[in-house]
C-alpha cells in the first residue's frame, strides 16, 4: 500500500498513527494487515478474529496480476475492489 495514504482499522474506523486518548501509553496506533487478501487493516490479531465472520465470506489471496498491485493500491481502488467482492458475495 502506497505510504502516503491513510490507512483505517475495518472494524473501530481508527486512523493509523492516531493516538488514543485512553492510551496510557501515548504510542500511535499501528495497523495489521490482513496476510491473505492484503486490503484490510486491523488494529490487532483481536479485532480480526472478531471480525473473521464477515471478512472471510470476501477475503481471497489476489492473483498473481493482482499481488503486484496490492502493494501500490491506493484506499479508493482497495475500497472499490472490496465493494466488488461485497457485491458478489449478496451483501
Amino acid at each position: 500500500m502506497n505510504d502516503m495514504m491513510d490507512r483505517y482499522c475495518n472494524v473501530t474506523f481508527v486512523k493509523e498513527g492516531s493516538i488514543l486518548p485512553d492510551s496510557n501509553d501515548g504510542v500511535p496506533i499501528k495497523l495489521l494487515r490482513c496476510s491473505r487478501c492484503q486490503l484490510t487493516f486491523y488494529r490487532g490479531k483481536e479485532e480480526q478474529r472478531a471480525h473473521w465472520r464477515i471478512h472471510k465470506k470476501v477475503c481471497k489471496a489476489p492473483s498473481q496480476d493482482e499481488a503486484a498491485r496490492v502493494g501500490n493500491m491506493t484506499m479508493d481502488e482497495a475500497a472499490s475492489k472490496l465493494m466488488g467482492l461485497m457485491r458478489n458475495q449478496n451483501f
